[in-house]
């Protein structure tokens, strides 16, 4: 019964041109069709009547791909009474709405081909529109840029002129935010800290503060296109971002994967059990971004054994407990390195310093290893005392196992780039 009212959409290959069909090699025509009817046929248990779907206008040919065939799914989903609007989540602006009447006008609408053409038609166009353009902006991005990027953080403010009817939002794209007016807000690598909400929209991209209850009753599924290029422990962070954002906003996070099948089925199906809640941990006063090339990717029981390294080490409570802090949430790692005398032992000190903590080394002719915090990649070593001849010191990290042997002065300062893998 459902599957008569479902509209005859045109498969993603005719959105290509005969150049691109032939450098992507689409082979799962069959198989991708069968997913959107099989997504479809969830509409029996949809709950929302006004979606919105929020595209990226960059995408690569496979991104374009999942893309469009979630896209048709959603629209595939209406029932009448129901409501599609797809947004460009960069710009804002409405590709096209599609809207089916109440009743009988709009069974009517959905069971015969030529009203259904006539009602879906021009919102199909236009989205082959959308997605042609997104794979040529692609081609273009330089190197550094992210590709698949919705400006979540802009989105949400945008959503606040539809908030009234509480719709569902469906968000297809990255996770990541870069703007090359931006730099210093660049998510390429990096994620944001959890004080970032806080703040105004004019203070930090992410801001949501002033913004609390301007998406009431709004359920965002947010599906995220982008895992293959981000690590583990960027995806966790730019996730409590958005997580953080939403609920910033006074809207709910229904769904946030990256399994975009799961996603969609879950908001076409009005799921929204599970929900992940996230928290503002009230450590993080101010903003900073964390760089996840270079803080390094720590395992839960490394972690935990880093954290109890943290007790033997030479410096106040104080720093102890905002270590530990720095470890659980993992901006800081708490990192091996190996010091000693490469000439005469004669007195030579040094001092390894990162952020607030600070730890002296008499050196000696036999290895020495430390432990020291890593915060974003970067340690230094400061010369403390000179027992005659300059202070010379042979260096070795875990992760960078080249020796390194500057001869330094008193109150030299020295950046040690540290790998991580």
């Amino acid at each position: 019964m459902i599957a008569s009212h479902l509209p005859t959409f045109p498969p993603f290959l005719t959105l290509l041109t005969p150049l691109e069909t032939a450098m992507t090699r689409f082979s799962s025509h069959t198989s991708t069709l069968a997913l959107s009817a099989a997504l479809m046929l969830t509409a029996s248990i949809a709950q929302a009547k006004d979606r919105i779907v929020v595209l990226s206008d960059t995408l690569p040919p496979e991104a374009a791909k999942v893309s469009y065939v979630h896209a048709m799914s959603v629209m595939g989903a209406t029932k009448p009474g129901d409501s599609v609007t797809f947004m460009n989540g960069p710009t804002g602006e409405i590709i096209g709405k599609v809207e089916v009447p109440e009743g009988q006008d709009g069974e009517k609408m959905l069971r015969y081909k030529q009203l259904k053409a006539k009602a879906f038609g021009p919102t199909i166009n236009r989205l082959k529109g959308h997605f042609k353009s997104a794979m040529k902006s692609a081609e273009t991005l330089p190197k550094d840029a992210v590709s698949m990027q919705v400006n979540f953080a802009q989105t949400l403010g945008t959503l606040a002129y539809f908030a009234k009817e509480e719709p569902q939002v469906i968000v297809l794209g990255s996770s990541r935010f870069y703007d090359p007016r931006l730099p210093d807000y660049s998510m390429a690598h990096s994620f944001p800290n959890e004080a970032h909400w806080m703040y105004e929209p004019s203070a930090t991209p992410f801001g949501a503060g002033g913004r609390a209850g301007t998406l009431e009753g709004v359920q965002i599924h947010f599906c995220d296109l982008d895992a293959e290029h981000v690590k583990p422990m960027q995806l966790r962070g730019l996730h409590k971002a958005i997580g953080l954002q939403v609920q910033g906003h006074g809207a709910e996070l229904a769904t946030i994967s990256t399994s975009v099948k799961t996603c969609v089925t879950r908001a076409i199906s009005g799921d929204a059990s599970g929900m992940e809640v996230f928290e503002w941990n009230g450590r993080d006063k101010a903003v900073k971004i964390y760089d996840a090339l270079l803080t390094g990717e720590v395992a839960p029981r490394q972690k935990a054994e880093q954290i109890k390294q943290v007790g033997g080490l030479p410096i106040s409570d104080a720093d102890k407990s905002e270590l530990i802090a720095q470890i659980t949430t993992g901006s800081t790692v708490l990192a091996e390195v190996e010091l000693h005398d490469t000439d005469s032992e004669d007195g030579d000190v040094v001092a390894l310093v990162s952020g607030s903590v600070r730890i002296n080394v008499a050196l000696r002719k036999k290895p020495q290893r430390v432990f020291v915090p890593i915060r974003n990649g970067k340690l230094t070593m400061e010369g403390v005392r000179d027992g005659g001849g300059g202070i010379t010191v042979g260096v070795r990290t875990k992760a960078d196992d080249r020796l390194r042997s500057p001869v330094m002065k008193v109150g030299q300062q020295i950046a040690l780039p540290f790998v991580t893998s």
